[in-house]
């Protein structure tokens, strides 16, 4: 007799899961006479065959009740559960260098997305045979899914996973039998809204495939140290060995139970067809990288100070710290890895402290005049999230590499290179707390100094005497113009005087480099920059590129005033013969010393390159009001930092072409204060 089902639920006949009762018949019970003894009251024998009867009625009864219960409920589950929206991957953002080098990554997840173009047939195959051999040719349908469901709510489990499931899973982690019947079904819906290369990336791309990396591209790097494209059959084997279990699988770790891993893989693959029984006999098991310093290495000394610098960069364009870390991004930046290593190498040669003063350090930036690209960057080498002392967290007294910014307020004013200055040692100014002495008490420049040989020999008597001529202000508003955006710390110039002009003031080293590569384009300043072009995760789509964002050039000065500012710096230059680099260039060295404190700095250029290098003192003793506006401190010379500079600008501009620099306009009629 058929069932009556509730209205709208799927028609099963109970017979299909109900045993067909069969007519019980009483065995004779043997007596003592040895015949049959026929039975005294045949209801008593009905009544007891009746129990088991309804017993196993009822048994089956229930057996369909559930069944139909897990039918009806499986299938409100297949047509509610929903297909919702998988999240991204975090995946790493790379900073490239100019060449297009990674350099550092920013990750919450160590991961690099790999497309379907990337993935080699062999790896695949490897995959495959180890995750679902029947993947491509497997299909899935709403009866199939709702099938599986109501196994995995009977039985705690939906069989073998199909790749879609597991990926599912991955996503979506949920436990109980509620949340498997849900993956099943979530997992079909995939099946016919995604294709089939689709889900695969999606899955390689999740995957943790141990030694800190996720995704199967990174993968192919930790295992191999090659992009996954390059892959053998027998390297694809290796990874897709660690899919599931990736500590034990690891050949580092347990090289006996990762080569039966891959054994089993490559077998499995000759059963597939997509390996030749031939090929087989000929694989071996590959060589496999050791396990390499971590991807957060990079963050450790002078690359994790640079790396520091990109994202403070990144932030102030506007990307979010959430997109640095999990976006995907490729950034490419302007620094040049040749001139970076150059830097590096020269910054590490001249201040060691296995070899030198252990308190010594440096930092050194290297820009293009013509467009502000910042090509070699060293803070120091504190590594990330310390600091970094080519910044505004860490300025330095300036000493007399500030004098140019003087020296073109008062060429602007109408003073010209060759105008006099008494440059006799212990003059006294009107707002100079005490006379002011040149370094050493040196005279040599006498009561008729030029510009020209003032600023070589960092005469500070003139300098103060210029600075008071034209102003304070407008001294420091040259020297804002130029790219010296804070005098120490402070932006603005409220209260500046005279000593100004003698570099008393502290700058960051980034800041000067920007202003001398202003000098060297006669005037015109280019704002620095290091970031050059953002992609999205895709790795197409450019979400931001400096050529949309490139304002004008801004004048700080005119050319004439620039050709001529040039000419006293290329003087400077030829009077340091240590500081050579077998063309033209332009320099200015100075520098400070007071207690445990130490300043040196050579800032300069070519007409395509300018480079600042400071040297100084970790621990720093602040200079008392009167002692730093009297100028009774002690100014070095080119020292470390003129090694430094020459060392690393040989390199870095010896694939430049020698250009020579225009020569002195010598404008100007206006006298100096010697007549």
């Amino acid at each position: 007799m058929a069932s009556a089902l509730p209205s709208g639920a799927p028609l099963i006949d109970p017979g299909t899961y109900m045993p067909i009762e069969q007519t019980e018949i009483a065995e004779p019970t043997p007596t003592s006479g040895g015949a049959p003894t026929p039975p005294d009251d045949t209801d008593a024998a009905t009544n007891a065959a009746g129990p088991p009867r309804r017993r196993k009625y009822l048994i089956a009864l229930g057996v369909v009740v559930i069944l139909l219960l897990g039918v009806v409920g499986s299938w409100t589950a297949y047509s509610s559960t929903g297909l919702t929206a998988f999240p991204a991957p975090s995946t790493a953002s790379r900073i490239q260098y100019a060449d297009g080098n990674t350099f550092a990554t920013f990750a919450t997840e160590n991961r690099t997305m790999l497309r379907r173009e990337d993935l080699p047939a062999p790896v695949r195959d490897a995959v495959l045979a180890a995750e679902d051999p029947d993947y491509y040719s497997s299909g899935s349908s709403a009866i199939g899914a709702t099938t599986g469901a109501i196994r995995s709510l009977i039985t705690g489990s939906g069989g073998d996973d199909s790749i879609a499931e597991k990926y599912v899973r991955l996503v979506d982690a949920q436990d109980g039998r509620t949340a498997r019947a849900k993956t099943v079904i979530r997992a079909q819906k995939l099946e016919r809204s995604w294709s089939k290369d689709e889900i695969l990336i999606a899955y390689l791309n999740t995957l943790y495939f141990g030694r800190g990396v996720w995704g199967l591209r990174e993968a192919a790097t930790a295992y191999f140290g090659k992009d996954v494209g390059k892959l053998t059959v027998a390297e694809g084997a290796v990874l897709a060995a660690l899919i599931g279990d990736p500590t034990r699988t690891d050949p580092q770790k347990d090289p006996g139970a990762a080569e039966d891993r891959w054994n089993d893989i490559v077998d499995a693959m000759v059963r597939a067809g997509t390996l030749s029984a031939d090929d087989r006999r000929a694989l071996t098991y590959p060589k496999v990288l050791a396990q390499s310093r971590s991807a957060t290495a990079w963050r450790n000394g002078a690359t994790g100070v640079l790396g520091d610098r990109i994202e403070n960069e990144l932030l102030k364009l506007g990307f979010s710290a959430a997109q640095i870390n999990t976006g995907g991004l490729t950034v490419r930046t302007t620094i040049d890895p040749a001139a970076q290593r150059a830097a590096t190498r020269a910054a590490e040669a001249h201040v060691n402290p296995r070899s030198g003063d252990p308190a010594l350090e440096t930092a050194m930036v290297s820009i293009v005049p013509t467009t502000g690209a910042v090509t070699a960057y060293y803070g120091g080498d504190r590594g990330y999230g310390n600091a970094d002392l080519a910044s505004r967290v860490a300025p330095h007294p300036a000493g007399a590499v500030f004098a140019p910014f003087a020296l073109a307020t008062a060429l602007t004013d109408g003073y010209g290179i060759d105008s006099l200055w008494n440059g006799t040692s212990g003059q006294s100014f009107k707002d100079a707390p005490a006379p002011v002495t040149n370094p050493g008490g040196d005279s040599s420049c006498g009561p008729r100094c030029s510009l020209t040989s003032a600023t070589v020999k960092s005469v500070s008597t003139v300098y103060w005497a210029l600075t008071q001529t034209v102003g304070a202000r407008k001294v420091a508003g040259t020297a804002d113009a130029a790219g010296i955006r804070q005098l120490d710390g402070q932006t603005g110039a409220q209260n500046v005087d005279s000593s100004l002009g003698l570099g008393r003031t502290s700058v960051t080293v980034l800041d000067l480099a920007s202003a001398y590569a202003t000098i060297a384009n006669n005037g015109l300043y280019r704002e620095p920059y290091f970031v050059t072009q953002v992609l999205d995760g895709d790795g197409t789509t450019v979400l931001w590129d400096r050529a949309s964002h490139t304002s004008a050039a801004k004048k700080a000065w005119s050319a004439e005033v620039g050709r001529d500012l040039s000419y006293v710096l290329q003087q400077a230059y030829a009077a340091d013969p240590s500081v050579a680099i077998g063309r033209p260039a332009a320099i200015k060295s100075g520098g400070q010393r007071y207690g445990d404190s130490s300043d040196a700095w050579l800032a300069g250029y070519t007409p395509q390159l300018a480079t600042t290098v400071w040297t100084g003192k970790a621990k720093s003793t602040p200079i008392p009001r009167r002692q730093a506006t009297d100028g009774r401190i002690d100014v070095t010379g080119s020292g470390v930092p003129g090694a430094i500079w020459r060392d690393y600008m040989k390199t870095a501009v010896a694939s430049q072409p020698v250009v020579k620099f225009a020569p002195p306009v010598r404008g100007g009629t206006k006298k100096g204060n010697a007549g």
